[in-house]
C-alpha cells in the first residue's frame, strides 16, 4: 500500500509538471505575440502548478514588465532569481524592475547579485551606475560607467553603447569637455541617433552651433520621431538666424510630446 501511494503521488507530482511545462510554453508564444494579459494567465498557471519553475516565475514578471506594470513584476522576478540566480536575466530583470519603481538601494543590491553571474557584465554596471546616480552617489556612479565601457565588447545595440551613458553622465556632471571624448568616439565608431544627440547637445552647450547642427541633424534624420532632438535642433537654428527651419522642428518636437 505504502508503494502504490508513492507511486501515486509521483505520478500526480509528473502531470503537474507537465502541465505547468504546457501553460509556460503557452505562455511563451503568447508573449511572442505580444498578447501580454494572456501570456501573464498562462504563466502563473505554470507557476501555481510548479512553485518551483523559476522560468516561468521569469515570465509572469516578464509579461507584468513589458505592460509598464513593474509593482506586479517584482515579486515573479525576485522568486525567479532566488530559485535559480544563474537562470539568464532573472536577477537583472529584478534589478531593473527595482530601478523603474525608483527603489534604488534595493535596485544597487539585486544589480550587485546579478553582477556575480550575468554573462553581459556591462549592462549589470550600466545598471548600477545609473542607480547610484539616483541615489545622488556620482563618485561610485562614474566607476561603474567606466566599467560598462572598459567591459563592452561591442555586444550592445548602438542605441545602448555604454560611452553614450558616460557622455550624457559626464553632461550632467557639467563637465561638458570631458562627456566630449567619449560621445565623439561613439559616433565615429557606432553613429545612431541617440549618440548624435548626446554629442549635439553637449556642443550646443558649448557654443559650438554649426556643429552641433550636424549631430542634431543626423540624430532627427536617423530618427524621425526624437523630439528633444527636434526641439534643440530648432533651438540651434534659431540662434543660427534660421528662423522657418527652427520653428519647423519645434513644431515637430512638441507634437511627439503630445
Amino acid at each position: 500500500m505504502i508503494v502504490t501511494m508513492w507511486i501515486l503521488d509521483a505520478l500526480a507530482l509528473a502531470f503537474q509538471a507537465s502541465s505547468a511545462q504546457q501553460s509556460f510554453e503557452r505562455g511563451s508564444r503568447l508573449f511572442e505575440q505580444r498578447r501580454l494579459t494572456e501570456a501573464a494567465a498562462a504563466f502563473a498557471e505554470a507557476v501555481r502548478l510548479d512553485p518551483g519553475f523559476a522560468a516561468a516565475w521569469k515570465g509572469l514578471g516578464a509579461a507584468h514588465a513589458a505592460q509598464g506594470n513593474y509593482h506586479d513584476a517584482v515579486e515573479p522576478f525576485r522568486k525567479a532569481c532566488e530559485l535559480n540566480p544563474k537562470l539568464e536575466d532573472a536577477c537583472y530583470y529584478l534589478a531593473r524592475a527595482l530601478y523603474s519603481l525608483n527603489r534604488f538601494e534595493a535596485a544597487v543590491e539585486a544589480f550587485e547579485r546579478a553582477l556575480r553571474l550575468d554573462h553581459r557584465p556591462w549592462r549589470v554596471h550600466s545598471g548600477l551606475a545609473a542607480a547610484f546616480e539616483a541615489l545622488g552617489r556620482a563618485r561610485e556612479a562614474e566607476l561603474h560607467f567606466r566599467k560598462a565601457v572598459q567591459l563592452d565588447r561591442g555586444d550592445s545595440r548602438p542605441e545602448a553603447d555604454p560611452r553614450i551613458a558616460l557622455g550624457a553622465f559626464l553632461f550632467r556632471q557639467g563637465r561638458l569637455r570631458e562627456a566630449l571624448s567619449p560621445l565623439r568616439e561613439v559616433v565615429r565608431e557606432r553613429p545612431s541617433s541617440r549618440a548624435n544627440f548626446q554629442l549635439g547637445r553637449v556642443l550646443y552647450h558649448l557654443g559650438s552651433l554649426e556643429e552641433a547642427r550636424q549631430h542634431l541633424e543626423d540624430a532627427v534624420r536617423q530618427d524621425p520621431s526624437h523630439s528633444a532632438a527636434h526641439l534643440l535642433l530648432g533651438k540651434v537654428y534659431f540662434r543660427l538666424g534660421r528662423t522657418e527651419e527652427a520653428e519647423q522642428h519645434i513644431r515637430l518636437g512638441e507634437k511627439g510630446l503630445q
